[in-house]
């Protein structure tokens, strides 16, 4: 994933501190993918982490890397707590956006104003923003859309299920 170019822009880090910042951080991140995520996530990670090595240095790097891998483990808390009760999903839903929302607003300041982000441009930090929507939303995926405190998964082939039985009838 981190091949073919030395780490930070300075050229002041060491052969073996890169070789360390390799095997952590989003290089170890593809082998120990959650085998649920889909297998989109692996390219996503590998292009995202490549643009990341390319415009900051290791602790830039390592700082979006722990912002997103949070969120999703916060999608992935919340989603997994919600409750059964149809009623409360909406509520439910709505908290859930709310925390991604909130995570990208704060993730945006963070990199506006943060001296490690200071080389990024309106346009790099845009791409971050981008990559870190499209990373997130891929893992959190099915956690997001089929969450366990609906029943629309089951509304959803129920209603295929009438498709097919109306369209056998009409045939």
């Amino acid at each position: 994933m981190f091949q073919g170019r030395s780490f930070g822009a300075s050229g002041k880090e060491s052969p073996e501190k890169a070789q360390r910042f390799k095997s952590s951080t989003f290089a170890a991140a593809d082998k120990k993918l959650r085998p649920d995520y889909p297998p989109e996530v692996k390219e996503v990670s590998h292009d995202f982490a490549a643009f990341l090595k390319r415009k900051l240095e290791t602790q830039g790097v390592s700082d979006v890397s722990k912002q997103v891998k949070g969120l999703v483990e916060k999608v992935t808390i919340a989603a997994n707590n919600l409750p059964l009760l149809p009623s409360a999903s909406q509520d439910n839903v709505d908290d859930l956006s709310a925390l991604v929302q909130e995570f990208y607003q704060q993730l945006q300041k963070r990199l506006e104003t943060k001296e490690v982000y200071h080389v990024l441009t309106d346009e790099d930090i845009k791409t971050i923003l981008d990559f870190s929507e499209k990373y997130a939303m891929l893992c959190c995926y099915k956690l997001l859309f089929c969450p366990h405190s609906t029943n629309d998964e089951e509304k959803d082939l129920e209603l295929q299920n009438r498709i097919r039985f109306d369209v056998a009838v009409f045939l």
